[in-house]
């Protein structure tokens, strides 16, 4: 494979009438991390914290510890963002158990910003239970990294677009997603670009986003990925 190109369809950005293209000349979407921190401490009856070592106050200190690695450690130019979706721990009001487990997502653009939160995340979790006299253990998971397009390849993609739809259907996207899409794997390997089609129509009340059970696709509107696809091929080989 020498080159690669790939489309977005839906609701993604805002601003886009139903067929019109979203287009990045650099990075479009972020990486997509996941990490699993199991804190161990002493479980005890709630009476006697002295005789434990409780991993839900051990949580609770790294939950607000991992947050400012963001807003203490990373360029505030540079989008990034660390979520903690589940926190689990605990069977009952007056028993500290014996660990707590923190699960959660890190998005970023940046591919040396990605590395560090890795770092950080371990250094911290391990400080943080340390501390308290507990351990942490540590699973980082790597999902897709960023995707950046290649700007002499989006450049292919804009002629291509004005020569199916007219120039004035491509609009550059205001700023990058902190979603995530697989193609960065290829994007890696081969020059390409990655683009947005706007296929719901707010017209047809097609307005619900991405992961909602109404979330619907003008199928009128189908055709133009296709024909994106099939010209821009045809011109690759020219």
């Amino acid at each position: 494979m020498d080159a690669l190109i790939g489309l977005h369809s839906g609701l993604l950005w805002k601003g886009y009438a139903a067929g019109e293209i979203g287009y990045s000349h650099g990075g479009m979407m972020a990486s997509a991390d996941r990490f699993l921190i199991t804190l161990k401490g002493k479980g005890g009856h709630g009476a006697t914290p002295h005789l434990t070592a409780d991993p839900i106050v051990m949580a609770g200190h790294l939950i607000c510890r991992l947050q400012t690695i963001l807003s203490r450690e990373v360029n505030p130019v540079d989008p990034g963002v660390l979520t903690i979706g589940r926190v689990t721990g605990g069977s009952a009001y007056n028993i500290i158990p014996g660990e707590c487990v923190l699960e959660g997502t890190v998005r970023v653009l940046d591919v040396e910003t990605r590395k560090m939160m890795e770092e950080r995340i371990r250094e911290l979790a391990e400080s943080t239970a340390a501390s308290m006299r507990g351990e942490a253990v540590v699973e980082y998971i790597p999902g897709p990294p960023p995707v950046i397009n290649d700007s002499a390849m989006t450049d292919k993609l804009l002629a291509t677009v004005a020569e199916v739809l007219g120039e004035e259907k491509a609009k550059e996207i205001p700023e990058p997603s902190m979603g995530a899409e697989d193609v960065a794997y290829f994007l890696e390997r081969v020059p390409g670009t990655f683009f947005f089609h706007a296929g719901s129509n707010p017209e047809k009340g097609q307005t619900y986003p991405h992961h909602n059970s109404k979330f619907d696709i003008d199928e009128d509107t189908l055709w133009i990925g296709s024909a994106l696809f099939a010209h821009f091929a045809l011109n690759w080989q020219k």
